[in-house]
């Protein structure tokens, strides 16, 4: 529980305050990237799915500009959930200059796996889709009147790999800075070694 509920000193809860703010802006601007490059290869997926999903956030600046904003909504949370751990186990665990560069290295694996899952996902997607429409789609697409099954499905696994490589990524660095903790430990040399009997 310590892990959620931390006991911060004051500059350690503004050190992770600002990574998890960090996150969502970085997490932000790949979402919205992101559902440009999507909406570009399914535009139904939107019109069709999500924009109804966000349509509270619908500001009557056309299809392109509340892509955008859906990806802004759809991924700012996870880079402020994803900073904010990073940040908790780079400010408390590790030297202030080495945990600062662990949680940039972190945040760039997990964007790396993102984008590594998102490929995936698309690869996934159009395999699946080369000959035939797999059976247990027929039914979403149907009640979703989707004319292009295919690009619909493709983009529906490319956000579901960017999500899990996003999620293996965090899970990689998240490790990767608490052995670099136990590896600053086992460096540690006592100040003064006590004297021979």
């Amino acid at each position: 529980m310590n892990f959620l509920y931390p006991k911060l000193r004051r500059a350690e809860l503004l050190e992770s305050l600002r990574f998890a703010a960090i996150g969502s802006l970085i997490a932000a601007a790949y979402g919205m990237v992101h559902d440009q490059v999507t909406y570009s290869l399914s535009e139904e997926y939107f019109t069709k799915l999500k924009f109804h999903q966000f349509a509270y956030a619908e500001f009557g600046r056309g299809p392109r500009f509340f892509a955008g904003v859906v990806g802004l909504l759809a991924t700012w949370w996870v880079g402020f959930i994803a900073g904010w751990f990073l940040g908790r186990l780079g400010a408390k665990r590790l030297t202030q200059s080495d945990g600062r560069r662990a949680i940039w290295r972190g945040f760039a694996m997990i964007f790396g796996c993102g984008m590594v899952g998102g490929i995936g996902g698309w690869l996934i997607g159009r395999t699946i889709t080369s000959n035939r429409i797999p059976e247990h789609w027929l039914h979403m697409l149907q009640q979703f009147e989707i004319e292009r099954g295919a690009d619909f499905i493709t983009v529906a696994y490319i956000h579901n790999g960017g999500y899990a490589g996003a999620l293996v990524g965090f899970v990689i660095s998240a490790i990767w800075i608490g052995r670099m903790k136990i590896n600053e430990e086992a460096q540690v040399v006592p100040d003064r070694c006590p004297d021979a009997q």
